[in-house]
């Protein structure tokens, strides 16, 4: 669980995977780094504006913040460095130490242009890192990346929209406007929720 005292973040629960898809249930852990408290660089990736915008004061963070993550290893606590834009450099990690990165998006509110990167120092003790696997680009996308493989339920939520539209319409000649609205509303409804959710999914994702 992750905790930013400094922006009113507590207990907040951080998935596995970095994808479009994952970062919509919460802040996410890129499968490529170290968990938290770990030597090593740990990447934790979280949405801006939607889904609840759980790093949406993230770049507010200041040097000398606190953020303290929760996992199987115990309670690590890490302490804000500084932050960066593209093309900035980064500090080179030191033997033995850990460091967290929290990214999320940066830019107009739901039109970001990049990626902003806060990294933070463990402080407390590390524990030994978990061994690092290669794993294909699709499950470990880059900050701003939308997922490509949304655009087919794209396509089909966008097909059940049109024949629920078809539907609505022969319904309201055969059976009248309440009944139509009636059988009709959910239909739709669902539909949409689905579209919508596709739609999202192509969107950058930490946006």
């Amino acid at each position: 669980m992750l905790s930013i005292p400094a922006i009113g973040l507590q207990d907040m629960v951080v998935g596995e995977g970095t994808t479009a898809a994952d970062l919509q249930s919460g802040p996410g852990h890129d499968r490529m780094s170290r968990f938290p408290g770990q030597v090593g660089v740990s990447v934790i990736h979280g949405r801006r504006w939607t889904y609840g915008a759980p790093f949406a004061d993230v770049p507010s963070l200041v040097p000398g913040d606190e953020v303290s993550l929760t996992t199987g290893q115990g309670v690590f606590r890490y302490v804000v460095a500084g932050q960066r834009g593209p093309g900035d450099e980064i500090a080179p990690l030191k033997a033995g130490e850990g460091r967290l990165v929290l990214v999320t998006a940066a830019g107009s509110p739901f039109m970001p242009d990049h990626a902003v990167y806060v990294d933070a120092t463990l402080v407390s003790a590390p524990v030994p890192g978990n061994r690092l696997v290669a794993l294909p680009p699709e499950l470990t996308p880059a900050p701003m990346s939308g997922d490509p493989s949304a655009w087919l339920p794209l396509l089909l939520w966008s097909e059940g929209l049109l024949l629920a539209a078809a539907a609505g319409a022969w319904g309201w000649s055969r059976w009248g406007r309440a009944r139509t609205w009636l059988a009709g509303t959910p239909v739709v409804l669902s539909a949409g929720i689905g579209f919508a959710d596709a739609l999202s999914r192509l969107l950058p994702n930490i946006m």
